[in-house]
């Protein structure tokens, strides 16, 4: 950061507060109280405008916000990470359009823990199971639109982001169909301004 704006109180920072990147892109702004705290709601921009969020301070344990480098609202956490500005615990996804996309839990470390969901534009659940350390661990439950245009459902064990043996394919109505195995495997990535959905691709 190259520019403070400010105020000094006895070696305190009090008042309205910001800081930038550099000339005319916001790093962070918001009030400190008399004591040098942060109250009311704080903006946190990303370097090169890749979206921003929002700290509530006056309800602790502060709310997280997301959002796009648009505006659109990204995700809503109840939890702050008291050791950095970012969200921990329950948290919600949405997509472009505003509707949820997906929602769990998030680690200390800001990994995916515990269970998750993810959700088709109809509210729908496409995707669930759930996450240890960020990794896919036991029954995963998929449903994959194939080339052909049809729903396909994807069952399969997980361990450490692995599945343990081929996995089971049935149609949309649950009929059993056939078992293949795993092709590719793309490791999950999370970062407070993306969430990229584990996905594999199959061979028979």
């Amino acid at each position: 950061s190259i520019q403070i704006k400010g105020n000094e109180r006895d070696n305190v920072t009090v008042g309205n507060y910001e800081e930038y990147w550099s000339p005319g892109h916001l790093e962070k702004k918001g009030v400190f109280d008399e004591n040098g705290e942060p109250i009311g709601i704080w903006e946190f921009h990303f370097y090169k405008n890749q979206g921003h969020k929002k700290i509530d301070f006056s309800t602790p344990p502060n709310p997280i916000s997301g959002f796009t480098s648009g505006g659109k609202l990204r995700y809503i956490s109840q939890i702050r990470n008291q050791n950095w500005h970012e969200p921990v615990g329950p948290i919600t996804f949405f997509g472009r359009t505003g509707k949820i996309v997906a929602q769990g839990q998030l680690g200390v470390a800001g990994q995916p823990l515990g269970k998750w969901q993810y959700f088709s534009s109809d509210g729908k659940v496409k995707s669930q199971g759930r996450f240890i350390r960020g990794y896919r661990t036991g029954p995963w439950v998929d449903k994959v639109k194939g080339k052909d245009g049809n729903v396909y459902i994807f069952k399969a064990n997980f361990y450490n982001g692995v599945p343990l043996n081929k996995i089971s394919v049935f149609d949309k109505d649950g009929e059993f169909l056939k078992k293949i195995k795993p092709h590719k495997i793309q490791p999950v990535y999370w970062t407070s301004n993306e969430l990229n959905l584990y996905k594999f691709t199959t061979e028979s």
